[in-house]
């Protein structure tokens, strides 16, 4: 029998609902994804592989047409979210022999949450991709490897069920305190391995080795899909970028199947130095295939370097790109006067910068510390009505969007920029030949469209 919604659930989904009316007019994606005749996103089973047409060189989505079928509103629907099958979609293209990759803070197999009265839940979403991944290990002969998390984001009750479901057609590593970080669990500085990224190294899409890297702010997880707002984003036949994140998987698998005492131990080509016992990567940024407009910075990060999104915010020149507007997950007290300074140095160059913040979600809260910094720099900062979970800072022009996006898993805060395993994808319009500049400029326009439907709903919250 179907459960009558508590009253709260109820006026939650009001608030969602008012999320999804303001979300339809958001522009379509250019990404075409397989659908059905009722215009549902195709589902991956272990029988069938449903894939995309070929993409564009950048695309983007957000879960917000997905809100309406949140699963704390009816946590008995087991359907699969679109934003997973999504997922799913771009391994399905996967060409035959090629390899998939996958860094992840945390991943949910099988039944992992039990509701009183309601049973067990079934990882419904991640099942879909997982599916996905069966299908082209099976079919195609495709290597299939994930890097997780070791530490208490994943008990051993849950490691067992991912060990069920997975390993039957792919290899999975454990990291304990950062992937990076050899000093032991006791010690401080405290890590985590917080990636979330997916490549192919090649696929199905055009002739030629086309590779891909997919990165997203959202684990795979049913509560992270269906709870969070998570955004998604796909590079195409980005060769050098594909060669920077497949190498910086086979580094971090190697430290956590056999240690990484010495550099020796890493891929040809990986830069990383020891400093306060971590292997860090002395580099602000890596730049791409030429003429892209693309970059990637890594964390952890050494010691002396300044952070990556405060490299960028000083950086900015206000009378070319006025328009600074922020969708972070999590400022830190620990990081927060670093980064309210940089913003008032932008506000002070003539630069109009705004705030999204998700006022609460698993452990985290905005504290009085980070609202009275805010309140007293003026920076505009404001809680979005549904916990987000992006870490996403767009910088351009007020009447256009030849401007830039900043995206990954890095939130603001000292772990994140200094000492877990992290990324943050940069792409610009500017640095980007015509050949690309359309797609960047598209994907900004997507951002932001997303950024300001959030605004909508967003609240007073510092």
């Amino acid at each position: 029998m179907r459960q009558t919604p508590h009253p709260m659930r109820v006026g939650i989904a009001v608030v969602i609902a008012v999320v999804i009316l303001l979300a339809s007019t958001v522009h379509a994606n250019a990404i075409t994804f397989d659908t059905d005749s009722g215009g549902n996103v195709k589902l991956a089973t272990t029988n069938a592989c449903p894939t995309i047409d070929k993409p564009a060189p950048f695309e983007a989505w957000f879960n917000i047409d997905d809100m309406n079928h949140r699963g704390f509103v009816d946590p008995t629907n087991q359907t699969p979210w679109p934003f997973a099958a999504k997922i799913a979609q771009i391994v399905c293209g996967a060409a035959e022999n090629s390899k998939i990759k996958i860094g992840m803070y945390f991943i949910r197999a099988l039944g992992t949450m039990t509701d009183a009265g309601l049973g067990d839940r079934p990882e419904s979403d991640p099942e879909v991709i997982y599916k996905a991944l069966e299908y082209v290990h099976d079919h195609r002969n495709v290597e299939v490897g994930f890097v997780l998390d070791g530490g208490t984001i994943s008990p051993s009750s849950a490691k067992n069920l991912i060990n069920k479901r997975l390993l039957p057609f792919s290899k999975i590593f454990w990291c304990l305190n950062g992937c990076f970080n050899t000093n032991s669990s006791s010690v401080f500085p405290y890590a985590i391995n917080h990636e979330k990224f997916l490549t192919i190294s090649d696929t199905k899409w055009s002739d030629g080795v086309d590779p891909v890297v997919y990165s997203s702010s959202g684990n795979f997880a049913r509560s992270q899909i269906r709870n969070y707002l998570q955004e998604g984003s796909l590079i195409y036949d980005d060769h050098k970028l594909f060669d920077i994140f497949s190498k910086r998987y086979d580094a971090m698998t190697v430290c956590a199947a056999t240690g990484c005492s010495t550099s020796s131990s890493f891929p040809s080509g990986l830069s990383l130095v020891k400093d306060r016992g971590i292997w860090v990567d002395p580099f602000y940024r890596h730049y791409t295939d030429a003429d892209r407009g693309t970059a990637v910075s890594f964390s952890p990060q050494p010691s002396t370097a300044v952070d990556h999104y405060i490299r960028q915010f000083d950086g900015v020149d206000c009378t070319v790109d006025k328009k600074i507007r922020i969708a972070m997950f999590k400022l830190t007290d620990s990081k927060a006067t670093q980064m309210v300074n940089a913003l008032v140095r932008l506000k002070s160059r003539g630069c109009d910068v705004k705030m999204l913040l998700t006022q609460q979600g698993g452990s985290t809260t905005i504290s009085s510390t980070v609202v009275s910094l805010l309140k007293s720099a003026s920076i505009p900062a404001k809680c979005t009505a549904v916990a987000m979970h992006t870490k996403m800072i767009l910088i351009g022009p007020m009447t256009n969007n030849a401007g830039r996006v900043l995206y990954g898993t890095a939130n603001m805060s000292v772990s994140g920029l200094r000492y877990s395993e992290e990324h943050v994808i940069t792409i610009d319009s500017r640095r980007a030949s015509p050949a690309y500049q359309e797609s960047i400029r598209r994907v900004y326009g997507e951002y932001m469209a997303g950024w300001t439907e959030l605004n909508k709903t967003s609240k007073t919250c510092v």
